[in-house]
């Protein structure tokens, strides 16, 4: 396959739709290493051209914070998982690689990649809702059965992945007949999984969204019409769910009353609540160094701290506290660069709303060290293309000529030949 992709022409195009849509599935690893990070080597490896832009202070940063932090496993005294290290180098590494060498087009076809790998999710979700697909082939053993998950293990990443979909559809330039069933697909499947972190998050983008237009792009009527109906589609998906799945709509209501009433807190609510309190109290015995990378693996799904002893987890479900426990104050700068590339970046670049996204999502469900976090980076570093770059449409063949209109163009092209001076003229060969 990599001799194939290397000789063929679209070899690099089709290594970077690999790339996107390997960043929508965490689970598929070999030998504990991302598909998604071998794929981005091979996409590195055909593109075979020069850098694109040169360092820019945010990679630095980025670069710098996640070396800081890896840095913390190697003398932390409640390290569970010196690996994760070497995960976060090496994902900081490459989407800095993948930022320097991608194309505007090469990265619309990642971003295609992603929308389609987490679309067919949600299809197969669907299919799990209606009982075509069995819950059980891709969920854990544990996990909530009434909640269709997709591809993945758990439902709540069903959601986080379509949702980052929706928010890929309207940011980057697809036509509008691609667009609209996209969205109300992947509304589905976010509806379907129930996910309540997924929900928050896509509506803090769209917040920010709307408060980025009304602060500085009325001007910009093209681009408002252009969303217009992606808009519509996105509040039509929601209402014919509302109407289609009664059931399920309750459901998704139950859970999101649940999280916001403090007197009907359902039990995965109360979870979260113990492990932030652990956290927090990990968080205080911590030296201002932190107890090292992983370290807030240490905290159970109900609050308690294993001091002693080997424990399976190694990341904590709250991405800012779990930081601040493994490092403290070595994690500050990788913090700030995270939420300055969600939140205060330039706003031509793609991948704001969609990493904005997965860090509210993250308060909830660690996505932080998963393929979809540094996919979002890379895309947060660089700059959407313009729809009219990346226009698909034929361009306007020239009309013929008329029999006319040929022949005066014919006498014109020889009385200037016949005008030009003698010395100007080529001399016929021997």
């Amino acid at each position: 396959m990599l001799v194939f992709l290397y000789t063929w022409r679209h070899g690099a195009s089709a290594a970077a739709w690999l790339v996107g849509a390997a960043a929508a599935l965490p689970v598929a690893q070999v030998s504990s290493v991302h598909l998604y990070t071998m794929l981005l080597v091979l996409y590195l490896i055909l593109r075979r051209g020069g850098f694109r832009c040169p360092m820019r202070p945010a990679m630095l940063w980025l670069l710098a914070g996640s070396l800081l932090v890896a840095l913390t496993a190697t003398y932390g005294e409640y390290v569970t998982n010196g690996g994760l290290a070497i995960q976060l180098t090496v994902m900081a590494v490459t989407s800095i690689l993948l930022v320097w060498a991608a194309t505007p087009h090469h990265l619309r076809l990642a971003a295609s990649g992603f929308i389609a790998c987490a679309s067919a999710s949600a299809v197969a979700a669907l299919g799990q809702a209606i009982g075509v697909v069995p819950e059980e082939l891709f969920q854990l053993e544990g996990a909530e059965m009434h909640r269709p998950s997709g591809f993945h293990p758990e439902p709540d990443w069903l959601g986080l992945y379509c949702a980052a979909a929706i928010v890929l559809l309207f940011v980057y330039p697809f036509r509008n007949r691609v667009r609209v069933p996209l969205i109300l697909l992947n509304v589905f499947g976010v509806a379907f999984a129930s996910a309540r972190a997924a929900i928050l998050g896509l509506l803090v983008v769209l917040t920010l969204a709307a408060l980025a237009w009304v602060g500085g792009n009325r001007g910009q009527k093209r681009s408002n019409l252009r969303l217009k109906l992606p808009v519509a589609a996105l509040v039509a998906s929601v209402t014919a769910f509302a109407f289609l799945q009664p059931v399920a709509m309750e459901l998704l209501l139950e859970r999101i009353g649940g999280a916001i009433n403090p007197m009907e807190r359902d039990h995965a609510v109360e979870v979260r609540f113990y492990q932030v309190d652990g956290l927090v109290a990990m968080g205080e015995d911590a030296p201002w160094y932190g107890f090292g990378l992983s370290s807030a693996g240490r905290v159970s799904g109900y609050g308690d701290i294993v001091y002693s002893g080997d424990v399976t987890g190694s990341t904590a479900s709250n991405w800012l506290l779990g930081l601040w426990v493994d490092a403290q104050a070595l994690a500050i700068p990788l913090i700030l660069v995270l939420v300055y590339l969600s939140m205060l970046g330039r706003k031509e670049y793609g991948g704001r709303g969609l990493l904005a996204l997965i860090l509210v999502n993250s308060l909830f469900s660690n996505a932080l060290f998963f393929p979809i976090t540094w996919f979002a980076i890379a895309l947060a570093l660089t700059r959407v293309p313009r729809p009219s770059a990346l226009s698909t449409r034929r361009k306007a063949r020239p009309r013929p000529l008329l029999n006319e209109e040929r022949r005066q163009m014919i006498r014109r092209q020889v009385e200037a030949r016949q005008a030009a001076p003698q010395s100007s003229r080529t001399p016929a060969p021997q």
